[in-house]
């Protein structure tokens, strides 16, 4: 049984990343979500010609609507939250994942996103959070790093 994976954004790095969770990442099941449902449309027709199977799946959601965002998360029962939109829609994409009980990573820092996360869910100044779910259950997990440093990850394979 492989993994259930949303990746919001579907230009040309969502649609990337999309690729190679499906190729390499054990996907069961790929969402792809967009503001346009004609972009995700797109991308999830070109990764599974791509793929050669029916694994993605396209959607519609407003990435600013964090309600709507949790609930087509659990609606599909996603395990990990890719994040291709731009950076300043990330903190409440983060909220929207922990609330959705899902792991979440997104494609880099930004000093501005990166100090909002710590000052909400870090414990020391000097830390940036790592949003992490393992078998089903949320923990924050700070990352000895320097104070630049954009740690935004999420594990992927629960541990065993």
């Amino acid at each position: 049984m492989g993994f259930r994976y949303a990746v919001i954004g579907s230009g040309r790095q969502g649609t990337s990343a999309a690729y190679d969770l499906a190729r390499f990442g054990d996907a069961e099941y790929l969402l792809l979500a967009d503001q346009s449902l004609a972009q995700a449309d797109r991308a999830a027709a070109r990764v599974n010609q791509l793929i050669g199977r029916q694994v993605a799946h396209a959607v519609q959601v407003e990435v600013q609507n964090e309600d709507a965002v949790v609930s087509m998360l659990t609606g599909a029962a996603i395990e990990v939250l890719i994040s291709g939109v731009p950076y300043f829609y990330n903190l409440g994409l983060t909220r929207a994942a922990l609330r959705a009980h899902a792991s979440m990573c997104d494609f880099g820092g930004n000093t501005d996103t990166c100090s909002s996360w710590r000052a909400r869910y870090g414990h020391h100044s000097h830390y940036c959070v790592s949003l992490t779910a393992i078998n089903g259950r949320q923990k924050r997990h700070n990352l000895a790093a320097p104070r630049n440093f954009h740690a935004h990850t999420a594990r992927i394979k629960p541990l065993p």
